[in-house]
């Protein structure tokens, strides 16, 4: 049988899949016998049945990752630099470790993909050589956002280094209240501790900007702490004096008949009586008061 090798584009291989499928539904025993090999079920076989033997028959998990095998070895310096960006944001770890595995340098490739990384003997070194460096956008953000934001926490990132790492970018300047704009030219933003507490829902890194200073009331931080499945961050936010008011967290714990959570935002003066407050951003009121509710 012939296998995927990675001259082969993804369109290609889906047309392999799909003629693979096409003679197991004729009846083709060597082709069903490929699909059954790799199959969980005893079901008809489908599409994703056959796009998934041929990912194992390469020597991959699935077909997302020999797709982005695919891709990614079609890809420039910049393209994976970028895409490691993204995968490190969105918290897909295996393709963090994928790129990196593929081209170890990328991981220097700046300063913002060294703060994602926690690399923080890069970073400290970057900083002595260029302390502006701190505070220099990259991309659309700082570089102390790409640390808060960033989900390496839940995949191989140490919390140890990324305390260290922020403790070199804070040395050398860097702002905790740093933001950048939910949309580009738009007045609301997003703080580095909303990138912490509501993006990454890492609460390591939210106390360590909350004691180093970061304003609690940055229009969003304590709406989302209510998404939590803990309430640490809430009462971490509350104890650093975050106001209810006008926030929506009240509702909001209400949508997930959280009375703890609700216990805790009364106590710290959330008014039942309260109208919803429109969203800093401009998108429409989804939700409704929290004495209707």
């Amino acid at each position: 049988m012939a296998q995927a090798t990675l001259t082969d584009t993804a369109e290609f291989l889906r047309r392999k899949a799909r003629g693979l499928l096409k003679s197991a539904q004729a009846g083709d025993a060597a082709a069903l016998a490929r699909i059954r090999a790799h199959q969980e079920t005893a079901a008809q076989p489908k599409l994703a049945d056959a796009l998934h033997t041929l990912a194992r028959e390469a020597g991959h998990e699935s077909w997302p990752k020999l797709k982005f095998a695919h891709e990614s070895a079609a890809m420039d310096r910049a393209e994976r630099a970028e895409r490691l960006k993204n995968a490190l944001y969105q918290g897909q770890h295996w393709r963090v470790e994928a790129l990196l595995r593929e081209d170890p340098s990328i991981a220097n490739e700046n300063i913002g993909l060294e703060c994602a990384l926690y690399d923080h003997r890069a970073v400290a070194n970057r900083l002595a050589a260029d302390p502006g460096a701190a505070n220099r956008i990259v991309g659309v953000r700082a570089p102390i956002l790409h640390l808060t934001f960033s989900r390496h926490w839940q995949g191989a990132g140490s919390e140890v280094d990324m305390i260290a790492t922020a403790e070199a970018l804070l040395a050398a300047g860097a702002d905790v209240d740093e933001s950048f704009p939910f949309e580009e030219g738009g007045a609301h933003r997003l703080s580095a501790l909303y990138g912490a507490i509501g993006h990454a829902q890492n609460l390591t890194m939210a106390r360590w900007l909350l004691e180093h200073g970061a304003d609690p009331n940055d229009n969003e931080s304590l709406y989302h702490a209510t998404e939590l499945e803990t309430h640490e961050g809430l009462e971490m936010l509350l104890a650093h004096g975050a106001d209810p008011a006008g926030t929506n967290a009240l509702p909001r714990a209400l949508d997930f008949d959280d009375f703890a959570a609700v216990e805790l935002l009364l106590k710290a003066g959330a008014d039942p009586n309260e109208g919803t407050t429109p969203h800093p951003s401009g998108a429409p009121t989804l939700v409704i008061p929290a004495l209707h509710q």
